[in-house]
């Protein structure tokens, strides 16, 4: 997951040693209690947790096959809207990493 690999940056960055496997909440949440972890992603935080526990809790229902996933109105509005979040996370996470582009 983009998301995913975003916030293990934000906790490199912060010198976080984070356990090699998928739920890294905890330490995330080490990582934005930082002093140099700017103000608008220490806001953003528990909607950055919450999207990320929400596409976790997908994948792992889906056993990685999101292909098996049903692709009705009600789905597709809720992808939709991951996106965007998803998008919106990362680029507060680059902008508190000071990466452009």
């Amino acid at each position: 997951m983009a998301l995913e690999i975003a916030m293990k940056a934000l906790m490199i960055s912060e010198g976080i040693d984070y356990p090699k496997k998928h739920d890294i909440i905890d330490y995330f949440k080490i990582a934005v209690d930082s002093k140099d972890i700017t103000k608008e992603l220490k806001n953003e935080s528990a909607s950055i947790i919450s999207t990320f526990s929400e596409l976790l809790d997908l994948r792992n229902s889906a056993g990685y096959n999101l292909g098996t996933l049903k692709l009705d109105a009600t789905t597709a509005s809720k992808s939709n809207e991951l996106i965007r979040l998803v998008e919106r996370h990362i680029a507060s996470i680059k902008k508190a990493l000071k990466i452009t582009g």
